[in-house]
This record gives structure tokens, sequence and C-alpha cells, in this order.
């Protein structure tokens, strides 16, 4: 979500008609052109005006109206989806957490709203209710290999690598192949002492030829250690 900076806004834009009318207001004189800008800032609801503000680069200003529109409409999905958009850029993290989690409230079904709600609560430490959070919006990605992975990683950092491989078989069944995934996989079942297992992932871990050159040097040096006959020297050539 942070990564889309004002895409979010602009689409929002486009859909009711705004970027049309200022295209069509340039050829106005100025002085006309400056009236209708205050006329426009000033109509409509405080979200469409939060919108309007952000075509005249006045960022601050919308983030109040937005808030503004959350109070009288606390249902407004877009509101908050903009409005975390426009914390996030600016800074303003814990604030944009908690526009989220009201946002994730509002529709546990998007998934881009959990992700980045979990993906703040992971950075600040909070790993558990991170994967609380994805968890709650479980049920619609069931097809999103991205989203599942993610999981995982947060499982295994609470030691979960149960559930972490339950999750890495199903995002690896979406997208089959992916190497950092396969070396997550790798960890969580030689975690749980599956040595086949664990054998099978490093195996095509490195066939995907994906894997950052020391995780591709570990792999291979637990690879050699398991073939080498018992007693066998581990330093030889």
């Amino acid at each position: 979500m942070r990564k889309r900076s004002f895409s979010v806004v602009l689409l929002v834009l486009m859909a009711t008609g705004v970027a049309n009318a200022e295209a069509a207001s340039r050829k106005r004189p100025k002085a006309e052109l400056d009236a209708v800008q205050v006329s426009r800032v000033s109509a409509g609801t405080s979200f469409e005006q939060a919108l309007r503000m952000l075509k005249l680069g006045r960022v601050a200003e919308a983030r109040a109206l937005l808030r503004t529109q959350l109070k009288e409409q606390p249902g407004h999905l877009e509101a908050h989806r903009v409005l975390a958009q426009l914390l996030l850029d600016g800074g303003f993290d814990a604030e944009a957490e908690a526009v989220l989690g009201q946002a994730q409230a509002l529709s546990p079904k998007s998934t881009d709203i959990a992700l980045t709600l979990a993906l703040l609560q992971a950075q600040r430490g909070a790993v558990a209710v991170a994967l609380t959070t994805l968890e709650a919006s479980r049920a619609s990605a069931s097809g999103d290999a991205a989203y599942l992975a993610f999981m995982a990683a947060l499982c295994q950092r609470l030691s979960r690598h149960v559930q972490a491989n339950a999750l890495l078989e199903e995002a690896l069944a979406v997208t089959p192949g992916k190497g950092e995934w396969l070396y997550a996989q790798w960890l969580s079942r030689r975690a749980l002492g599956d040595a086949a297992g664990a054998r099978m992932s490093a195996e095509e871990a490195l066939a995907s030829g994906q894997l950052a050159r020391e995780q591709a040097r570990e792999l291979k040096a637990v690879l050699r250690r398991e073939a080498a006959p018992e007693g066998a020297d581990e330093d030889s050539p």
C-alpha cells in the first residue's frame, strides 16, 4: 500500500470525474479559474473536498478533511483507504495502523488492507497480533500466494512450524518453484524433523536458481553433509 503512493487517490479522482473537470478548466482565464477552484474545494462531502485538496497539493488539509469524513460517516471505506495511504506517506504509522484496523473491521475480505496492517504490526514487534490480523481475512486469501507466504513467515517467527509448512505448501501450489518460499519450507521441515521433506525442499530451492548466494551456499553444504558417508571428513574435497 505504501508503494502505490497517490495511485489510489488518482484512481478515485478519475472515477469521480474530477480529473476531467480540471482538464476542462485549464481553458478558462486565471481569475475565473481561481474562483472555480475555490468553489470546487468547498463543495461536496468532506471526502470529495479532500480529493480536491490533494489535486491542489494540500495534503495536510486533505488528511484533516478525511478525518472529518470518518467522524461523519465511520463506514466510508474509501476514506479509510485514502487516509491510511496519506498517513503512511507522511510517516504517521501509528495513526495509519488505527485507521487500517477500522477498515479491516468494515471489510474483512479486503486482503490488501489486512496485509498492510499486519506489516505495520510486525514491524513494531507485534508478530502474534499481525498473524491474528491475517487470519481474520484468511478466508479471502486462498489463492493469494504472497499472503499465505507472509502468514508462514510470521508463523516461523513464532516457531509455529507445522502451520508455516502447511501455508507454504499452499502458497507453492499456487506459485510453484518460488525459491525463497522453498527455502522457508526447508527451514520449517528441518525444524519439524522431516529430513526427507527438508531435503526435497532444499533441492527444489537450489534448482530454482532464485536464492541469495548465502542461502544457496548453506543448502549446498547441508546437502553435502547429508550425502557424505557416516564418519567421512566434512572438510575433505
